[in-house]
């Protein structure tokens, strides 16, 4: 015998109706990948609602008091690891790399981790650091990222930086747009390109989404 299953009725954001056989003992998550392919998009950007009342995840369908009638909204929010990787023509001009990580929570919380180096023209000894030479700059950003119209806005909680950067403070906020599920642009600050061009600054620059 199958696994015993229930018709559950799907409301779109188009008010289109999606009738779903479901396992009876499944996950909320596990519906979501059922309807992955009827609506066209990825579960982490789905939220299924009960009335006004979110489903998590992990819950079993059945375990939530759900009737057969659910609604499916959109997350406008980015969710999962977003990451760039560049090479020695980085964006912060010749001779500079940047590689940047981005993780986005469903609700909403981000750590962005950046990485850069730039060849200088110092020399090398057993002393040399290549931090306090202004060859290489670690900088981590967490915080909670809210949706302005077509824009992200990343409000920072708290940063941690290691190398030689301005003076100036760290901006409070960062900008950012999600242009599909698999990229997203931030407008980050880059410490690398003194010994090219003068520092990079706030840079826009385009993640793509890993996993």
């Amino acid at each position: 015998m199958g696994e015993p299953s229930r018709k559950v009725v799907v409301c779109t954001p188009s008010g289109r109706l999606i009738e779903v056989d479901f396992n009876k003992d499944g996950t909320v998550h596990a519906l979501k990948e059922q309807l992955q392919s009827q609506v066209g998009e990825s579960p982490a950007r789905m939220i299924l609602l009960c009335g006004d009342k979110v489903l998590q995840d992990d819950c079993k369908l059945d375990d939530t008091g759900s009737s057969s009638g659910l609604t499916l909204v959109m997350s406008s929010l980015p969710t999962g690891r977003f990451e760039l990787f560049s090479s020695d023509e980085g964006p912060a001009g010749p001779n500079t790399t940047a590689d940047v990580t981005a993780e986005f929570q469903s609700s909403g919380a981000f750590c962005i981790t950046i990485k850069e180096t730039e060849i200088t023209s110092d020399d090398e000894d057993e002393d040399y650091d290549e931090y306090e030479a202004g060859a290489a700059w670690d900088h981590e950003y967490t915080g909670i990222c809210v949706v302005d119209g077509h824009e992200l806005k990343l409000a920072i909680s708290d940063s941690k930086r290691m190398g030689r950067f301005e003076a100036k403070p760290v901006s409070t906020e960062f900008l950012g747009s999600l242009g599909s599920v698999t990229e997203l642009k931030l407008q980050l600050p880059l410490a690398a390109g003194g010994c090219n061009r003068g520092t990079a600054g706030l840079t826009w620059l385009t993640l793509q989404k890993s996993g």
